[in-house]
């Protein structure tokens, strides 16, 4: 099945708001990622939205996806691209389980997306100062479920375990 990507990237600095493109997962091979800059991407997997950050720091890509299901369903599939197309990148995934059903990705989605495009720059000093764990079931860093950014816990709609 054909895949798509909903992408925000940081806008040019005459425009408010983020310029938005809706794209195949072929085109993330042609993301090119100068220093400083980021990409807010939506990965959309049958009727599952997860957002995910990718930001070249000092010429090294950093990912984070925010997939409101995990624990419950690995992006495998969403790690194995992002890993062709940035083989060197540090991806870290949020292990927690955010909402309570199969229905509200979407919303999750769009307000993950909100908190990347306000708070990006903070993302990446925030995990290296958490002690994250290389899972290969997960094929991506976990950051603990306790130790999400408090703007995302502030979504969740299932209690912490």
């Amino acid at each position: 099945p054909p895949l798509f990507f909903l992408m925000i990237r940081r806008p040019p600095l005459s425009t408010l708001f983020p310029s938005t493109t809706l794209f195949r997962s072929n085109i993330l091979q042609g993301i090119s990622l100068r220093e400083g800059e980021d990409a807010k991407i939506v990965y959309i997997s049958g009727v599952h939205a997860i957002p995910f950050y990718l930001r070249n720091i000092q010429g090294k890509i950093h990912g984070f996806i925010v997939d409101t299901e995990a624990p419950v369903m690995w992006p495998r599939e969403l790690v194995d691209i992002i890993s062709t197309c940035f083989p060197d990148c540090k991806l870290t995934l949020s292990s927690t389980l955010l909402q309570k059903d199969y229905y509200s990705c979407g919303t999750m989605a769009y307000d993950t997306l909100l908190y990347f495009v306000k708070h990006g720059h903070e993302i990446f000093p925030y995990i290296e100062k958490q002690k994250t764990q290389f899972s290969e079931t997960a094929g991506a860093y976990l950051l603990p479920e306790d130790r999400l950014m408090p703007p995302l816990l502030k979504m969740l709609q299932t209690e912490l375990r």
